[in-house]
């Protein structure tokens, strides 16, 4: 492990505004295999599952830069001067200026789209739309309307938005304001036990609902592999690439087997879930390390690729509203219809959309969609 020097960690890397669009075509392809039923019992069914590995690689990214922030204010010695930490209300600001207005106009056509529904929508109603508004849709099963299946994972990012600052804030105290390895990595792995105990627990008391197993604390495990990577590239932790990708290509293989169960978003016991979340995680943490800890990677910074990553977000609210048409206009029944196609009709459709949808948030706020130091936007 080598230390490098501040002007080289803090470099802009398109690369990790690319893996965004990798992200958002693998929820797309799990989207179209569910939609048109290629969620079979075998194990090419399984494999068409876990794109929804896309999910993942979002929320270890967002911990990375987010996290970032809050180890960069931290001195480095003992005599070096001391900063302020970062300000929480300009972190909340920024969040809702990137998060909220596209959600917003996303969840509020989803609701005028399905208004005529007969009998009403699941999650329907003024009611249901206040429930999608405020991320409160998983609290009980059914609360979630259609075109906006894939917000369950918006709701547990938010939850992450909103404990970040409670974690750095204790990385700050514990720490005394110096970049200490112990109090910083305490508070990582206390945070990160918080997943799989929280899995267990949801599994084996029956009082909770199901849809309690996609409460935020479920992943916070995931969350923490990325600021176990924000750590790294603060204290200059390397990668070797072929070996990175090797690895998270086995681990994502051995997610398609059988012990983390079969191709549904939740599990169908305890022991596959843990195997599942481990196994996602490990994929993910060991696909973007490359990047994340400075491994140049030329296809990825394509500008093609890295134009899909700004809008991947947007990308990612309308692909399943879009979808829904799709599958209506090409003639397709649920669960019935070509994957690939349908996967293909919903990008074409949905990249102007997204880049309409980024531009008119841009607009409203007036944020032309700044640059994490860290290299990406976020």
């Amino acid at each position: 492990m080598s230390t490098q020097a501040p002007a080289e960690a803090k470099r802009h890397i398109p690369e990790l505004t690319s893996i965004r669009a990798i992200g958002a075509f693998g929820v797309l392809l799990t989207h179209a295999a569910f939609w048109t039923g290629n969620y079979t019992d075998d194990w090419t069914g399984r494999l068409n599952g876990r794109w929804e590995i896309g999910v993942t690689i979002f929320f270890v990214l967002s911990a990375f830069l987010l996290t970032g922030h809050w180890l960069d204010r931290l001195a480095d010695g003992s005599s070096a001067p001391l900063q302020r930490p970062p300000s929480v209300s300009r972190y909340f600001l920024s969040r809702a200026k990137r998060v909220l207005p596209g959600y917003w106009i996303a969840v509020t056509v989803a609701f005028l789209v399905h208004v005529g529904d007969n009998p009403p929508a699941t999650g329907g109603g003024f009611s249901g739309w206040l429930r999608s508004m405020s991320f409160t849709q998983t609290l009980q099963f059914g609360w979630i309307h259609p075109g906006l299946s894939q917000m369950w994972s918006m709701v547990v990012e938010v939850g992450f938005y909103l404990v970040l600052p409670l974690l750095g804030l204790a990385m700050w105290t514990l720490a005394r304001g110096r970049f200490k390895a112990g109090p910083i990595l305490a508070v990582i792995i206390l945070f990160a036990a918080i997943g799989p105990v929280w899995t267990v627990f949801s599994h084996e008391v029956e009082a909770l609902p199901v849809v309690s197993r996609l409460w935020p604390v479920a992943y916070f495990d995931w969350f923490a592999a990325g600021m176990i990577l924000a750590y790294g590239r603060r204290v200059g932790w390397r990668a070797n690439l072929p070996m990175c990708w090797a690895l998270a290509f086995g681990f994502f293989i051995a997610s398609t087997t059988t012990h983390a169960g079969p191709a549904t978003l939740v599990p169908e016991d305890v022991y596959q879930a843990l195997w599942k979340t481990l196994l996602y995680g490990l994929t993910a943490v060991f696909f973007v390390a490359p990047v994340a800890l400075n491994v140049e990677v030329g296809w990825l910074r394509h500008p093609a690729m890295v134009w899909l990553g700004e809008i991947s977000y947007e990308f990612f609210l309308v692909h399943v509203l879009v979808m829904d048409w799709v599958m209506s206009e090409m003639g397709y029944q649920v669960f019935q219809g070509s994957m690939l196609a349908v996967a293909i009709v919903t990008a074409v459709v949905s990249i102007p959309l997204a880049r309409g949808l980024r531009w008119v948030t841009d607009v409203m706020t007036g944020r032309g969609g700044p640059v994490s130091p860290w290299g990406s936007k976020v």
